[in-house]
C-alpha cells in the first residue's frame, strides 16, 4: 500500500446532514473530523479522471475495488511527511480533574451474584476500580499522540497526566462570511450573507502561543498499482477549498512487540477504532476473526449518508460505531500460538466493518491492545482489584 498525505490549503468543509440553503443568514457547519468515505471519494475521483480532466464513469467498479485506510491525523514535518500520529482518544481512558489530571481506565466488570443487566448475553459492563468524585475534564484531548496512545496500548494503567502532554483537543474551526450572486445579474444579492465553518489543519496546545501551533495534515493509505493521479493540488470537501495531495515515503505503525507478546500471554485483547465503523448490528461489530466480545466501550454514534454521484440519489443515513471506541474481546482456547499471532497481525490497522465496501472504503479500521482477560469487582463490593 501507499501513502499519501493530504493537506488543505484553506480550511476544509466537511458538512453535517443539517441543511444548508439559500436562505440569509444561514452556516454551513463542519462535521469535527472528515469520514472515510469522503477521503475515499477524493482519492477515486482523481484516479477516476482522463487526460481530459473528465471523471471515467466506465471505471467505477475498478475504483470502487480499491482498498484505502484512513483519514489518520498526522502532525506534518517540514518536508510534508508525517512526523507524528494523532489517534482518536480511546474510549476507555476518562481524564479527570486535578493537578495534574488524573487519567483513569474503564475495565470489565465482574458482576455479583443475583445481579442483573440490561446489556446483550454474554456482555458485562465497564466501570472503574473505585468511586471518584472529581469531574472529566472538559476539552480533553480529542487526538492522542502516538507516544501516549501506544503506551495505553501496551501498559494501560491509572495515572496523573496533563492534558497537553496526551494530545489536542481537536482541529481550530474557521467561520467565514460569504454574500451571495445573482446569478442574472452577477452582482451581490441584497442582505443574503451566508456563512461556513471548516476545519483548519493546526492545533495551539494550552499556553504555547502561535509559535508553538502544529502543523496538521491528513494521511491515507491505498492500496493499487498506478496511483500517480493522486498526487497534485485539486478542490476539496465543500466549497472545493484547493488542498495538496502528494505520495510520502512512510508507513503506517507496525504491530509492537509488547502487543503481541500481551495477547499470546493473556488470549485476550482491546480492539480501538482508529475510523468509525459501519456494522450491521450498530455499535457491535461481527467479524472479530474468531475472538468472542465480552465488554466495549462505545460513544454516542456518528451518522454518515451523503449523496450517491453514479446513481443520482442521496445515500441512505447510517449510524456508525464512533473512533476510539474499545472491544474488549477474548481468543479461544484452541486457538495454538502461531494462529494468535496471525490473528494479532491480520487484526492490526485493518478493519472490522462487517461488508467488503466498506471495509475497502476504510470504515472500522483497528489497531490492537493488551488486556489481561480479568475482570474487576464492582467498586464497593469484594473491594479494590
Amino acid at each position: 500500500m501507499s501513502l499519501f498525505v493530504v493537506e488543505p490549503r484553506d480550511s476544509l468543509l466537511v458538512r453535517d446532514a443539517r441543511p444548508f440553503g439559500g436562505d440569509p443568514g444561514v452556516r454551513a457547519r463542519s462535521l469535527e473530523f472528515p469520514y472515510p468515505s469522503t477521503l475515499a471519494g477524493g482519492v477515486r475521483t482523481r484516479l477516476g479522471r482522463g487526460p481530459d480532466g473528465v471523471f471515467q464513469s466506465e471505471r467505477i467498479a475498478e475504483l470502487l475495488a480499491l482498498r484505502i485506510r484512513g483519514p489518520f491525523l498526522a502532525q506534518l514535518a517540514e518536508d510534508g511527511s508525517p512526523q507524528r500520529w494523532l489517534m482518536p482518544a480511546p474510549r476507555d481512558a476518562v481524564l479527570f480533574e486535578g493537578s495534574p489530571a488524573r487519567l483513569e481506565r474503564l475495565l470489565p466488570l465482574r458482576p455479583s451474584a443475583g445481579a442483573c443487566s440490561d446489556l446483550p448475553e454474554g456482555l458485562v459492563p465497564l466501570g472503574f476500580l473505585q468511586v471518584i468524585s472529581e469531574k472529566p475534564v472538559a476539552g480533553a484531548p480529542r487526538f492522542w499522540f502516538w507516544e501516549a496512545f501506544l503506551d495505553w496500548l501496551r501498559f494501560p494503567k491509572s495515572r496523573r497526566v496533563a492534558p497537553v502532554d496526551l494530545g489536542v483537543p481537536g482541529l481550530e474551526r474557521e467561520v467565514r462570511v460569504h454574500v451571495s450572486v445573482s446569478e442574472s445579474t452577477r452582482t451581490a444579492k441584497e442582505g443574503a450573507l451566508f456563512q461556513t465553518e471548516g476545519l483548519r489543519f493546526t492545533s495551539c496546545p494550552a499556553g504555547s502561543g502561535l509559535s508553538g501551533a502544529l502543523r496538521l495534515g491528513l494521511a491515507v493509505d491505498v492500496e493499487g498499482k498506478d496511483l500517480r493521479g493522486i498526487a497534485g493540488l485539486s478542490g476539496f470537501g465543500g466549497e472545493r477549498r484547493i488542498s495538496a495531495w502528494r505520495p510520502v515515503a512512510k508507513a503506517l505503525p507496525e504491530v509492537p512487540a509488547e502487543i503481541l507478546d500481551g495477547v499470546l500471554r493473556h488470549r485476550a485483547a482491546r480492539l480501538i477504532l482508529l475510523t468509525p465503523g459501519c456494522f450491521e448490528a450498530g455499535w457491535r461489530p461481527g467479524a472479530l476473526g474468531g475472538a468472542t466480545l465480552e465488554a466495549a466501550a462505545v460513544g454516542r454514534p456518528d451518522l454518515v449518508a451523503g449523496w450517491d454521484l453514479h446513481r443520482r440519489r442521496p445515500k441512505p443515513s447510517r449510524r456508525m460505531a464512533p473512533a476510539g471506541s474499545v472491544y474488549f474481546v477474548r481468543l479461544p482456547p484452541e486457538m495454538t500460538s502461531e494462529q494468535m499471532k496471525a490473528w494479532v497481525h491480520s487484526t492490526w490497522m485493518s478493519s472490522l466493518s462487517d461488508s467488503d465496501q466498506d471495509r475497502r472504503d476504510g470504515f472500522g479500521v483497528a489497531a490492537v491492545g493488551v488486556w489481561d482477560g480479568q475482570k474487576a469487582p464492582f467498586p464497593g463490593m469484594g473491594g479494590k482489584a
